[in-house]
Protein backbone atom coordinates (compact mmCIF):
# COMPACT_ATOMS: atom_id res chain seq x y z
CA UNK A 1 0.00 0.00 0.00
CA UNK A 2 3.09 2.54 1.03
CA UNK A 3 4.38 1.62 -2.17
CA UNK A 4 1.57 2.11 -4.14
CA UNK A 5 0.88 5.98 -2.75
CA UNK A 6 4.71 6.82 -3.08
CA UNK A 7 4.58 5.27 -6.77
CA UNK A 8 1.53 7.38 -7.42
CA UNK A 9 3.07 10.68 -5.58
CA UNK A 10 6.20 10.15 -8.07
CA UNK A 11 4.95 9.67 -11.47
CA UNK A 12 2.54 12.84 -10.71
CA UNK A 13 5.21 14.81 -8.97
CA UNK A 14 5.06 18.22 -10.66
CA UNK A 15 1.31 18.50 -10.86
CA UNK A 16 1.17 17.86 -7.12
CA UNK A 17 3.46 20.39 -7.02
CA UNK A 18 1.64 22.87 -9.25
CA UNK A 19 -1.60 22.22 -7.58
CA UNK A 20 0.26 22.90 -3.99
CA UNK A 21 1.52 25.92 -5.54
CA UNK A 22 -1.75 27.34 -6.16
CA UNK A 23 -3.40 26.16 -3.57
CA UNK A 24 -1.18 28.07 -1.27
CA UNK A 25 -1.09 31.20 -3.92
CA UNK A 26 -5.44 31.26 -3.58
CA UNK A 27 -5.20 30.47 0.13
CA UNK A 28 -3.22 33.35 1.09
CA UNK A 29 -5.25 36.18 -1.43
CA UNK A 30 -8.65 34.71 0.34
CA UNK A 31 -6.85 35.12 3.64
CA UNK A 32 -5.81 38.73 3.15
CA UNK A 33 -9.14 39.69 1.06
CA UNK A 34 -11.20 38.69 4.18
CA UNK A 35 -8.87 39.67 7.16
CA UNK A 36 -11.28 41.70 9.34
CA UNK A 37 -8.01 44.71 9.75
CA UNK A 38 -5.82 45.41 7.22
CA UNK A 39 -3.32 45.05 9.60
CA UNK A 40 -3.93 40.97 9.27
CA UNK A 41 -3.27 38.25 12.31
CA UNK A 42 -0.96 39.77 14.12
CA UNK A 43 0.10 39.40 18.10
CA UNK A 44 1.81 42.80 18.57
CA UNK A 45 0.75 45.98 16.80
CA UNK A 46 4.09 46.56 14.99
CA UNK A 47 2.29 48.88 12.42
CA UNK A 48 2.14 51.78 14.78
CA UNK A 49 6.06 52.28 13.86
CA UNK A 50 5.07 52.14 10.75
CA UNK A 51 2.72 54.86 10.73
CA UNK A 52 5.37 57.10 13.07
CA UNK A 53 7.47 56.77 9.96
CA UNK A 54 5.07 57.99 7.73
CA UNK A 55 4.32 60.67 9.94
CA UNK A 56 7.57 61.75 11.08
CA UNK A 57 9.58 60.91 8.20
CA UNK A 58 12.02 59.47 10.47
CA UNK A 59 12.59 56.12 12.38
CA UNK A 60 10.94 56.16 15.81
CA UNK A 61 13.38 55.73 18.83
CA UNK A 62 12.92 52.67 20.88
CA UNK A 63 10.19 54.42 23.41
CA UNK A 64 8.11 56.26 20.87
CA UNK A 65 5.92 53.28 20.92
CA UNK A 66 5.50 49.89 22.45
CA UNK A 67 6.83 47.74 19.31
CA UNK A 68 9.72 50.66 18.11
CA UNK A 69 12.32 48.89 19.94
CA UNK A 70 12.08 46.49 17.46
CA UNK A 71 15.44 46.25 14.35
CA UNK A 72 13.54 48.36 12.14
CA UNK A 73 13.72 46.56 8.34
CA UNK A 74 10.43 45.70 8.02
CA UNK A 75 9.77 49.41 9.21
CA UNK A 76 11.81 50.92 6.16
CA UNK A 77 10.48 48.32 4.00
CA UNK A 78 6.92 49.32 4.60
CA UNK A 79 7.50 52.88 4.34
CA UNK A 80 6.88 53.53 0.35
CA UNK A 81 4.26 51.30 0.18
CA UNK A 82 2.28 52.97 2.96
CA UNK A 83 2.64 55.77 1.49
CA UNK A 84 1.14 54.66 -1.70
CA UNK A 85 -1.46 52.93 1.00
CA UNK A 86 -2.10 56.53 2.10
CA UNK A 87 -2.49 58.32 -1.51
CA UNK A 88 -5.36 55.42 -1.93
CA UNK A 89 -6.84 56.06 1.12
CA UNK A 90 -6.44 58.99 3.18
CA UNK A 91 -8.74 58.25 6.10
CA UNK A 92 -9.51 55.23 7.63
CA UNK A 93 -11.76 54.46 10.62
CA UNK A 94 -9.64 53.99 13.80
CA UNK A 95 -8.38 51.84 15.01
CA UNK A 96 -8.07 50.37 11.47
CA UNK A 97 -5.95 51.86 8.73
CA UNK A 98 -6.85 50.52 4.83
CA UNK A 99 -3.02 52.02 3.95
CA UNK A 100 -1.68 49.10 5.35
CA UNK A 101 -3.38 46.80 2.71
CA UNK A 102 -0.53 47.94 0.79
CA UNK A 103 2.20 46.75 2.97
CA UNK A 104 0.58 43.65 3.37
CA UNK A 105 2.47 42.99 0.18
CA UNK A 106 5.49 42.63 2.54
CA UNK A 107 4.27 39.31 4.12
CA UNK A 108 2.61 37.75 1.24
CA UNK A 109 5.70 37.53 -0.38
CA UNK A 110 7.74 36.63 2.83
CA UNK A 111 5.21 33.45 3.34
CA UNK A 112 5.66 32.42 -0.20
CA UNK A 113 9.44 32.78 -0.36
CA UNK A 114 9.63 30.84 2.77
CA UNK A 115 8.05 27.72 0.61
CA UNK A 116 10.19 28.48 -2.42
CA UNK A 117 13.35 28.13 -0.10
CA UNK A 118 11.88 25.20 1.20
CA UNK A 119 11.52 23.96 -1.30
CA UNK A 120 14.79 24.15 -2.49
CA UNK A 121 16.29 23.02 0.32
CA UNK A 122 14.50 19.48 -0.52
CA UNK A 123 15.84 19.87 -4.14
CA UNK A 124 19.64 20.90 -2.70
CA UNK A 125 18.95 17.60 -0.54
CA UNK A 126 17.91 15.25 -3.02
CA UNK A 127 14.57 15.24 -1.86
CA UNK A 128 12.75 14.06 -5.05
CA UNK A 129 9.32 13.04 -6.20
CA UNK A 130 7.04 11.46 -2.99
CA UNK A 131 9.20 13.88 -0.84
CA UNK A 132 9.16 16.30 -2.40
CA UNK A 133 5.37 16.24 -2.40
CA UNK A 134 4.46 15.80 1.10
CA UNK A 135 7.29 17.98 2.25
CA UNK A 136 6.14 21.10 0.32
CA UNK A 137 2.59 19.95 1.51
CA UNK A 138 3.50 20.08 4.98
CA UNK A 139 5.26 23.29 4.70
CA UNK A 140 2.20 24.88 2.50
CA UNK A 141 -0.09 23.46 4.95
CA UNK A 142 1.62 24.67 8.84
CA UNK A 143 -1.39 26.76 9.78
CA UNK A 144 1.49 29.17 11.78
CA UNK A 145 3.13 30.11 7.99
CA UNK A 146 -0.06 30.70 6.78
CA UNK A 147 -1.77 33.15 9.59
CA UNK A 148 1.65 35.09 9.55
CA UNK A 149 1.85 35.20 5.35
CA UNK A 150 -0.96 38.05 5.99
CA UNK A 151 0.77 39.38 9.49
CA UNK A 152 2.60 42.79 9.31
CA UNK A 153 4.82 41.76 12.03
CA UNK A 154 8.46 40.90 11.17
CA UNK A 155 8.69 37.60 12.21
CA UNK A 156 7.10 36.78 8.87
CA UNK A 157 9.77 38.48 6.97
CA UNK A 158 12.39 36.83 9.23
CA UNK A 159 11.42 33.28 8.12
CA UNK A 160 11.45 34.74 4.46
CA UNK A 161 14.72 36.14 4.90
CA UNK A 162 16.22 33.25 7.13
CA UNK A 163 14.45 30.54 4.51
CA UNK A 164 16.83 32.02 1.65
CA UNK A 165 19.52 31.66 4.25
CA UNK A 166 19.51 27.78 4.93
CA UNK A 167 19.50 27.13 1.75
CA UNK A 168 22.24 29.37 0.13
CA UNK A 169 24.42 28.70 3.40
CA UNK A 170 23.54 24.68 3.27
CA UNK A 171 24.52 24.90 -0.98
CA UNK A 172 27.43 26.87 0.12
CA UNK A 173 28.61 23.98 2.41
CA UNK A 174 28.22 21.26 -0.25
CA UNK A 175 29.99 23.41 -2.68
CA UNK A 176 32.12 25.27 -1.05
CA UNK A 177 34.37 26.61 -3.42
CA UNK A 178 32.14 29.11 -5.23
CA UNK A 179 32.78 32.70 -5.68
CA UNK A 180 33.04 35.66 -3.18
CA UNK A 181 29.82 36.85 -4.28
CA UNK A 182 28.19 33.80 -2.75
CA UNK A 183 29.57 34.85 0.70
CA UNK A 184 28.59 38.63 0.12
CA UNK A 185 25.26 36.77 -0.57
CA UNK A 186 24.95 35.38 2.78
CA UNK A 187 26.74 38.29 4.64
CA UNK A 188 23.97 40.13 3.07
CA UNK A 189 21.19 37.96 4.00
CA UNK A 190 22.26 37.50 7.63
CA UNK A 191 22.63 41.63 8.37
CA UNK A 192 19.17 41.75 6.96
CA UNK A 193 18.00 39.28 9.65
CA UNK A 194 19.31 40.71 12.02
CA UNK A 195 18.03 44.11 11.27
CA UNK A 196 14.65 42.73 10.91
CA UNK A 197 14.79 40.97 14.70
CA UNK A 198 17.19 40.48 17.37
CA UNK A 199 16.83 36.77 16.66
CA UNK A 200 17.75 36.96 13.27
CA UNK A 201 21.68 37.48 14.90
CA UNK A 202 20.95 33.42 14.46
CA UNK A 203 22.12 33.87 10.89
CA UNK A 204 25.58 35.51 12.02
CA UNK A 205 26.14 33.41 14.86
CA UNK A 206 25.19 30.04 12.70
CA UNK A 207 26.95 31.57 9.42
CA UNK A 208 30.30 32.19 12.09
CA UNK A 209 30.08 28.25 13.11
CA UNK A 210 29.67 26.96 9.70
CA UNK A 211 32.41 28.56 8.30
CA UNK A 212 34.62 28.18 11.11
CA UNK A 213 34.39 24.25 10.45
CA UNK A 214 35.46 24.62 6.88
CA UNK A 215 38.34 26.42 8.16
CA UNK A 216 39.03 23.65 10.75
CA UNK A 217 39.13 20.83 8.53
CA UNK A 218 40.99 22.33 5.61
CA UNK A 219 43.26 24.59 7.52
CA UNK A 220 43.30 28.44 8.09
CA UNK A 221 43.44 28.65 4.20
CA UNK A 222 44.05 32.66 3.60
CA UNK A 223 40.78 31.72 0.92
CA UNK A 224 38.90 30.17 4.35
CA UNK A 225 39.59 33.26 6.16
CA UNK A 226 39.00 35.66 4.10
CA UNK A 227 35.67 33.97 3.72
CA UNK A 228 35.09 34.44 7.21
CA UNK A 229 36.12 38.27 7.09
CA UNK A 230 33.90 39.12 4.28
CA UNK A 231 30.83 37.64 5.36
CA UNK A 232 30.91 39.18 9.63
CA UNK A 233 32.41 42.48 7.37
CA UNK A 234 29.00 42.66 5.07
CA UNK A 235 26.37 41.26 7.71
CA UNK A 236 27.58 44.30 10.44
CA UNK A 237 27.90 46.69 7.89
CA UNK A 238 23.99 45.55 6.43
CA UNK A 239 22.61 44.78 10.20
CA UNK A 240 24.97 45.94 12.96
CA UNK A 241 24.31 49.75 13.43
CA UNK A 242 21.00 49.50 15.31
CA UNK A 243 22.81 47.46 18.13
CA UNK A 244 25.61 50.64 17.92
CA UNK A 245 22.92 52.69 18.39
CA UNK A 246 21.20 50.93 20.97
CA UNK A 247 24.49 50.32 22.93
CA UNK A 248 24.87 53.88 22.38
CA UNK A 249 21.55 55.23 22.98
CA UNK A 250 20.62 52.50 26.76
CA UNK A 251 23.90 50.81 27.38
CA UNK A 252 22.95 47.62 25.66
CA UNK A 253 23.05 46.04 22.36
CA UNK A 254 20.02 44.19 22.84
CA UNK A 255 17.50 47.02 24.23
CA UNK A 256 13.42 45.76 24.57
CA UNK A 257 11.01 47.51 26.23
CA UNK A 258 8.57 45.98 28.62
CA UNK A 259 9.12 42.40 29.49
CA UNK A 260 10.46 41.54 26.41
CA UNK A 261 13.77 43.68 28.11
CA UNK A 262 14.48 40.27 30.33
CA UNK A 263 14.17 38.51 27.73
CA UNK A 264 17.07 40.03 26.04
CA UNK A 265 19.30 41.34 28.85
CA UNK A 266 22.85 40.27 28.45
CA UNK A 267 23.94 41.18 32.34
CA UNK A 268 20.86 39.62 33.95
CA UNK A 269 19.27 36.34 34.33
CA UNK A 270 16.24 34.99 36.22
CA UNK A 271 14.83 31.59 35.59
CA UNK A 272 10.95 31.17 35.42
CA UNK A 273 10.23 27.66 36.44
CA UNK A 274 6.19 28.19 35.80
CA UNK A 275 6.58 25.98 32.77
CA UNK A 276 6.21 22.75 32.10
CA UNK A 277 8.79 20.70 29.79
CA UNK A 278 7.72 17.00 30.81
CA UNK A 279 4.16 17.75 30.12
CA UNK A 280 1.76 16.93 26.40
CA UNK A 281 -2.29 17.96 27.30
CA UNK A 282 -3.43 16.89 23.83
CA UNK A 283 -6.93 16.38 25.39
CA UNK A 284 -6.38 20.42 27.11
CA UNK A 285 -5.74 21.46 23.37
CA UNK A 286 -8.36 20.30 21.94
CA UNK A 287 -11.26 21.69 24.52
CA UNK A 288 -10.02 24.68 23.34
CA UNK A 289 -11.53 23.84 19.74
CA UNK A 290 -15.03 23.58 21.41
CA UNK A 291 -17.23 26.24 21.64
CA UNK A 292 -17.72 26.09 24.76
CA UNK A 293 -14.04 26.78 25.44
CA UNK A 294 -12.81 29.11 28.41
CA UNK A 295 -12.66 32.37 27.39
CA UNK A 296 -9.52 34.27 29.04
CA UNK A 297 -6.25 35.62 27.94
CA UNK A 298 -4.39 33.10 26.61
CA UNK A 299 -1.51 33.64 28.90
CA UNK A 300 -3.89 32.91 31.90
CA UNK A 301 -5.26 29.10 30.59
CA UNK A 302 -3.54 26.78 32.57
CA UNK A 303 -2.46 24.74 29.01
CA UNK A 304 -0.58 27.39 28.00
CA UNK A 305 2.35 26.85 31.02
CA UNK A 306 3.12 23.28 29.17
CA UNK A 307 5.49 24.09 26.70
CA UNK A 308 5.30 21.44 24.20
CA UNK A 309 1.50 21.75 24.70
CA UNK A 310 1.10 25.29 23.71
CA UNK A 311 3.89 25.05 21.17
CA UNK A 312 2.51 21.93 19.21
CA UNK A 313 -1.12 24.03 19.38
CA UNK A 314 0.64 27.12 17.69
CA UNK A 315 2.03 25.63 15.10
CA UNK A 316 -0.88 23.19 13.96
CA UNK A 317 -3.33 25.88 15.55
CA UNK A 318 -4.30 29.10 16.79
CA UNK A 319 -5.19 28.18 20.68
CA UNK A 320 -8.37 30.28 20.13
CA UNK A 321 -6.11 33.67 19.60
CA UNK A 322 -7.48 34.72 16.26
CA UNK A 323 -10.55 33.04 16.86
CA UNK A 324 -11.74 34.24 20.25
CA UNK A 325 -11.78 37.74 21.36
CA UNK A 326 -10.65 37.48 24.90
CA UNK A 327 -7.59 35.43 23.88
CA UNK A 328 -5.65 38.62 22.87
CA UNK A 329 -4.75 40.23 26.22
CA UNK A 330 -6.30 43.87 24.98
CA UNK A 331 -8.78 45.47 25.73
CA UNK A 332 -10.31 45.59 22.36
CA UNK A 333 -11.56 42.18 20.51
CA UNK A 334 -9.99 42.34 17.33
CA UNK A 335 -10.96 39.05 16.53
CA UNK A 336 -14.15 36.88 16.11
CA UNK A 337 -14.96 33.05 16.05
CA UNK A 338 -13.85 31.83 12.52
CA UNK A 339 -16.59 28.99 12.88
CA UNK A 340 -13.96 26.55 12.14
CA UNK A 341 -15.72 23.19 13.03
CA UNK A 342 -14.28 21.73 15.70
CA UNK A 343 -13.39 18.05 14.32
CA UNK A 344 -11.62 20.02 11.81
CA UNK A 345 -9.49 22.20 13.93
CA UNK A 346 -9.07 18.93 16.64
CA UNK A 347 -7.88 16.45 13.15
CA UNK A 348 -5.51 19.14 12.33
CA UNK A 349 -3.86 19.34 15.98
CA UNK A 350 -3.99 15.25 16.71
CA UNK A 351 -2.47 14.42 12.65
CA UNK A 352 0.31 17.33 13.19
CA UNK A 353 2.12 15.31 15.97
CA UNK A 354 3.20 12.68 12.68
CA UNK A 355 5.11 15.20 10.95
CA UNK A 356 6.64 16.56 14.08
CA UNK A 357 8.03 12.65 15.45
CA UNK A 358 9.42 12.38 12.04
CA UNK A 359 11.42 15.61 12.47
CA UNK A 360 12.62 14.61 15.96
CA UNK A 361 13.82 11.24 14.02
CA UNK A 362 15.30 12.87 11.32
CA UNK A 363 17.67 15.13 13.33
CA UNK A 364 18.63 12.20 15.23
CA UNK A 365 19.29 10.65 11.95
CA UNK A 366 21.41 13.66 10.79
CA UNK A 367 22.92 15.20 13.45
CA UNK A 368 26.50 13.88 13.15
CA UNK A 369 26.57 13.71 9.64
CA UNK A 370 28.55 16.16 8.37
CA UNK A 371 26.52 17.00 4.83
CA UNK A 372 24.03 18.57 6.90
CA UNK A 373 25.92 20.22 9.71
CA UNK A 374 23.92 24.17 8.49
CA UNK A 375 20.80 22.27 9.01
CA UNK A 376 21.68 20.83 12.52
CA UNK A 377 24.02 24.02 13.67
CA UNK A 378 21.28 27.02 12.54
CA UNK A 379 18.52 24.65 14.21
CA UNK A 380 20.92 24.95 17.71
CA UNK A 381 21.57 28.41 17.51
CA UNK A 382 17.79 28.89 16.94
CA UNK A 383 16.56 27.11 19.57
CA UNK A 384 18.82 27.87 22.10
CA UNK A 385 18.17 31.56 21.97
CA UNK A 386 14.47 30.77 21.51
CA UNK A 387 14.62 28.78 24.89
CA UNK A 388 16.56 31.39 27.10
CA UNK A 389 14.32 34.02 26.07
CA UNK A 390 11.63 31.83 26.95
CA UNK A 391 12.75 31.38 31.02
CA UNK A 392 13.72 34.65 30.91
CA UNK A 393 10.18 36.04 30.85
CA UNK A 394 6.52 35.06 32.70
CA UNK A 395 4.42 35.61 30.31
CA UNK A 396 3.81 35.69 26.12
CA UNK A 397 7.34 33.89 25.60
CA UNK A 398 5.81 30.95 23.92
CA UNK A 399 4.86 31.82 20.93
CA UNK A 400 5.48 29.56 17.87
CA UNK A 401 5.84 31.89 14.97
CA UNK A 402 9.85 32.62 17.13
CA UNK A 403 10.78 29.36 15.66
CA UNK A 404 8.98 29.90 12.21
CA UNK A 405 12.63 30.65 10.48
CA UNK A 406 13.22 26.95 11.35
CA UNK A 407 10.26 25.65 9.17
CA UNK A 408 12.40 24.58 6.75
CA UNK A 409 14.77 22.99 8.96
CA UNK A 410 11.33 21.32 10.28
CA UNK A 411 10.60 19.90 7.17
CA UNK A 412 13.69 18.97 5.81
CA UNK A 413 14.09 16.41 8.96
CA UNK A 414 10.33 15.21 8.64
CA UNK A 415 10.54 14.27 5.33
CA UNK A 416 14.38 12.45 6.26
CA UNK A 417 12.45 10.41 9.04
CA UNK A 418 10.17 9.95 6.93
CA UNK A 419 12.30 8.60 4.22
CA UNK A 420 13.86 6.26 7.53
CA UNK A 421 10.21 4.50 8.32
CA UNK A 422 10.21 3.73 4.85
CA UNK A 423 13.35 1.72 4.43
CA UNK A 424 13.11 0.35 8.19
CA UNK A 425 9.82 -0.32 9.13
CA UNK A 426 7.17 -2.59 7.95
CA UNK A 427 5.11 -1.68 5.13
CA UNK A 428 1.77 -1.41 6.90
CA UNK A 429 3.48 0.99 9.87
CA UNK A 430 4.72 3.50 6.34
CA UNK A 431 1.32 3.04 4.23
CA UNK A 432 -0.14 4.37 7.89
CA UNK A 433 2.42 7.04 8.27
CA UNK A 434 2.07 8.30 4.80
CA UNK A 435 -1.30 8.43 5.08
CA UNK A 436 -1.53 10.34 8.19
CA UNK A 437 0.79 12.64 6.67
CA UNK A 438 -1.47 13.01 3.07
CA UNK A 439 -4.79 13.26 5.93
CA UNK A 440 -3.28 16.47 7.26
CA UNK A 441 -2.01 17.93 3.94
CA UNK A 442 -5.64 17.83 2.77
CA UNK A 443 -7.27 18.15 6.32
CA UNK A 444 -4.77 20.90 7.19
CA UNK A 445 -5.79 22.48 3.69
CA UNK A 446 -9.69 22.53 4.55
CA UNK A 447 -8.73 24.10 8.15
CA UNK A 448 -6.83 26.99 6.48
CA UNK A 449 -9.68 27.68 3.70
CA UNK A 450 -12.48 28.05 6.53
CA UNK A 451 -10.44 30.27 8.56
CA UNK A 452 -9.48 32.29 5.73
CA UNK A 453 -12.93 32.88 4.52
CA UNK A 454 -14.03 33.39 8.15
Amino acid sequence: MSAAMVGWLDRHTRACMWTLTMVAVALRALLAAYSPWSFGYVWDLYHEAIQRLYTTGHLPVSTDCWECWQPPLLFLASWPLYAIGRIVYPTSPWPDDYALRFVGAIPLAAGLACLYYTCQLLRLTRQRGAWLVLGLGIAAACPCLFFSSYSIEPDILLAGLLAAFIYYLMRWHLHPHGSRADIVRLGVLAGFAAATKYNGLSAVVAGTLVLLSHISWRGATRRGLSALVSFLVVAMLVGGWKYVDNERRYGTPLFANGDAGAGFSLSQRMLHTRYEFTTFRLPSLLALTRPDAPDGMLTDLPVYRSFWTTLHGLVWGDMGFFTNPTRHGTRYPFYNDRHIPPWLASAVLVLGIVPSLLAIGGLLITVRRRAYLPITIMSGVGWAIYLQYVLSQEIWAIKAKYLMFLLPAYVLYAVIGLRWVRAKLPDAITAAVVSALAALIVAAHLYLLRFALG
